[in-house]
């Protein structure tokens, strides 16, 4: 068979042999950029196939391949290309895929799914679901994941005012309904079992309909988690339902949504300590960014001193720098001149602690801050406490803090001289 080939390929024009070595030469290319993983590249050399209308000559291998590293980059610093450029570029050739009947893998079209999860595309997800039904691929739970993530919306979405086209029909059903249906009829009847991220979107399904009792309930019922109560450990850490830092992004997600900010720390705080999780970064800021813009949301000093000490805690220490500036915002935007003392007197203390381990651009925005704040205290209590004379404290801290960051600004340089100093000083020992 393989002599037979190679006659006949012989016998073929030379144009027709160059044509074809030259064809095979650009799809190399393009795998070669698909390995590399540049973007820009990917789409330049796909593009010029598809003008060239060679793209009859990618192999299957390549289409999967090429698909797949068409996503996001975890940091946006790694990639200065919008998510919706990525989406559009791999819906262009799922559409070239589907035309030349080229088959996908369920693995494809789950990171499809999560494309037009992050784009907001329904449109293209039905497409997607005809082309799984269409080539009876067999649905895994990650598939069924990312359906119920496209009922519940992307979380920046997650506003109880906001209604959505439907995924699959033009249905008013709740979205709770619709993801009880994904999970009790669709994935029950495939044999696959809900995991925790399941389960985080239906939580999320329940704040999209605006009903928090339900959300209370389904933490006592399926977490066992009680603010006024014993909690109850439900899941071993080896089990699929066992929660994740994705769960504790959900709950403070979903009470955020529905304006109930003390209760998404109260569960946050509640359900980390029962499951051992050690809470994210981001979450923390999340549920910051929402106390700040919240209207209804009033904090006291108590709480937010208890959010800056659990923060504290889950994270060593150093970067709380960060997050106190957060509290600091939300003070001064809400007007708790008394609060953000207390909190200064904290900051201070971390800033100088801390210093050593700054960049002189670090700590000279931090000064610029501190300054804005002094002049903003100063206007606030010239206009709306006159009749608190004496009750200068807060001036006086922010004071001392101007006074001990240009301390240290002056002695900036003396002590990176030191520091640098300090290896060789060490070698010579």
């Amino acid at each position: 068979m393989l002599f037979e080939g190679l006659l006949e390929l012989l016998r073929q024009p030379p144009s027709e042999i160059q044509f074809r070595y030259k064809v095979h030469e650009k799809t190399k290319k393009l795998a070669e950029e698909v390995k590399r993983g540049d973007l820009v590249s990917i789409t330049k050399e796909y593009n010029t196939l598809r003008q060239r209308k060679e793209l009859s000559f990618i192999s299957r291998h390549l289409y999967q391949n090429l698909l797949r590293s068409l996503r996001p980059a975890k940091s946006e610093q790694k990639s200065n290309i919008p998510i919706p450029l990525i989406a559009s570029t791999a819906f262009k050739i799922f559409r070239d895929v589907v035309r030349q009947d080229v088959q996908l893998s369920i693995n494809d079209c789950n990171h499809l799914l999560h494309l037009s999860f992050l784009v907001g595309n329904r449109k293209l997800a039905n497409q997607i679901q005809m082309y799984v039904k269409k080539n009876k691929l067999s649905p895994n739970r990650c598939y069924y994941n990312s359906i119920i993530s496209l009922i519940v919306g992307r979380k920046a979405e997650l506003k109880r005012h906001l209604r959505y086209q439907e995924l699959c029909n033009n249905s008013v059903s709740s979205y709770q309904q619709r993801v009880l249906d994904v999970i009790n009829q669709s994935m029950k009847e495939h044999g696959i079992f809900p995991n925790a991220m399941s389960f985080d979107q239906l939580f999320l399904s329940i704040a999209k309909d605006n009903e928090p009792w339900k959300m209370h309930s389904f933490l006592q019922s399926h977490y066992g988690v009680f603010l006024n109560g014993e909690n109850i450990k439900k899941y071993s850490l080896d089990d699929i339902l066992y929660p994740t830092t994705h769960t504790l992004s959900a709950v403070v997600t979903g009470f955020c949504a529905v304006d109930d900010i003390k209760n998404a720390f109260a569960y946050l705080e509640a359900l980390s300590t029962l499951y051992q999780l050690s809470v994210p970064k981001d979450v923390w800021q999340r549920l910051l960014q929402y106390a700040a813009s919240s209207r209804s949301f009033k904090p006291t000093h108590y709480w937010l001193l208890h959010v800056f000490e659990s923060y504290l805690s889950s994270t060593n220490g150093f970067p709380a720098v960060d997050i106190l500036s957060r509290l600091l915002h939300i003070t001064c935007s809400k007007h708790y001149i008394l609060t953000s003392t207390l909190l200064y007197e904290r900051w201070i203390h971390l800033v100088t602690c801390s210093f050593s381990l700054w960049s002189p651009t670090r700590i000279r925005s931090h000064y610029e801050m501190l300054d804005e704040h002094k002049e903003r205290l100063q206007t606030r209590y010239q206009t709306r406490f006159k009749a608190y004379d004496n009750n200068f404290t807060a001036h006086q801290l922010l004071e001392a803090g101007l006074q001990t960051i240009q301390k240290h600004l002056s002695n900036l340089d003396e002590e990176a001289d030191t520091l640098h100093q300090l290896p060789q000083k060490l070698q010579t020992k």
